[in-house]
């Protein structure tokens, strides 16, 4: 994993609003950004990266409130869906969509 840059977190943040999420908040952890977003008046948990051999982008979602709100525990957090794309606009989408996921099943 490698940190995104300020650029792609600026980005990715509009898209979001633009798909409906209410507020997001990241902060710089390691080689990832971590934080909450809330949509349809829910908070989830966040962790966003790159990866280290290509330029794909990948999200973890968490519904479930972790203890720490770090790269490592989320990642090997047994809750949560991965979601993966090339370009930022696929990756919001994507997400948006796990997010449906999630609380129509309660994942």
């Amino acid at each position: 994993m490698r940190s995104p840059s300020i650029s792609e977190i600026d980005e990715l943040k509009k898209f979001f609003v633009e798909k409906g999420v209410k507020r997001i908040a990241l902060r710089k952890n390691n080689d990832c950004y971590v934080g909450y977003l809330e949509y349809r008046d829910k908070i989830y948990e966040i962790i966003f990266s790159k990866g280290e051999l290509s330029n794909n982008y990948m999200i973890k979602l968490i519904y479930r409130s972790s203890d720490y709100l770090s790269c490592e525990y989320m990642l090997y957090n047994p809750y949560g869906l991965f979601v993966f794309a090339e370009d930022l606009k696929e990756l919001v989408a994507k997400t948006i969509n796990k997010l449906d996921i999630i609380e129509r099943f309660k994942i």
